[in-house]
């Protein structure tokens, strides 16, 4: 067996052509490998979460100096869904603004979909995104066709992982921002989810 810090990641198969006995210095040789190999694949996985993490920051810090270099609400928030497509190879994400009055929530801007899509309204408690709102933080849906009352627009058919996270400051929701597939290979994870609601803060702070 392969073995990481006490869990069993895989193991290591040796095989003859001619059936005969193994030898207990070849069992040890070979325990020593597969164990050499469980320290190799752990050491590469550091490295890779360690990349990944000085990716999102490098990210982040991009987009916050987004933030502080526009002085235009409109131009900060297609900069913000055009990174975080970036970040998350997503090939949709949009960003609504909450109108606390009305109870809807109002598309501001978009990547990937159709620019129709700009100053379309739905109820701000129906979907991912009321979810999102109502739990104060970010919602994940594996299967998004399967969401209750999913938003009502044709242009998120098809559309097969998502993920909302509500913009938040002060206490207040000013909004939430989305990133969806249709790729049916692709989930989107937890992980992402939290790099979501990172970017979401900072379009409050935009707000």
């Amino acid at each position: 067996p392969v073995v990481v810090f006490d869990r069993m990641i895989g193991v290591l198969g040796l095989h003859r052509a001619e059936p005969r006995a193994w030898a207990d210095s070849d069992i040890s040789v070979a325990e020593a490998v597969a164990h050499e190999i469980g320290l190799a694949v752990h050491a590469a996985a550091l490295l890779e979460e360690n990349e990944r993490r000085l990716g999102e920051q490098g990210a982040l810090l991009k987009a916050a100096q987004v933030v502080t270099s526009e002085l235009e609400l409109k131009a900060v928030l297609q900069r913000l869904v055009d990174e975080v497509a970036e970040l998350l190879r997503a090939e949709a994400v949009d960003c609504y603004l909450l109108d606390t009055e009305r109870g809807v929530l109002r598309c501001a801007a978009v990547h990937g979909l159709t620019e129709e899509m700009l100053g379309f309204e739905f109820p701000a408690d129906r979907g991912l995104a009321g979810r999102a709102i109502r739990r104060g933080r970010s919602a994940l849906a594996d299967d998004y066709a399967q969401v209750p009352e999913a938003v009502p627009h044709p242009a998120y058919e098809g559309f097969r992982s998502a993920v909302v996270a509500p913009m938040r400051w002060s206490g207040e929701v000013k909004g939430v921002l989305g990133v969806g597939t249709r790729d049916t290979g692709r989930r989107l994870t937890h992980a992402e989810a939290d790099l979501l609601e990172t970017f979401a803060n900072l379009a409050a702070l935009a707000l």
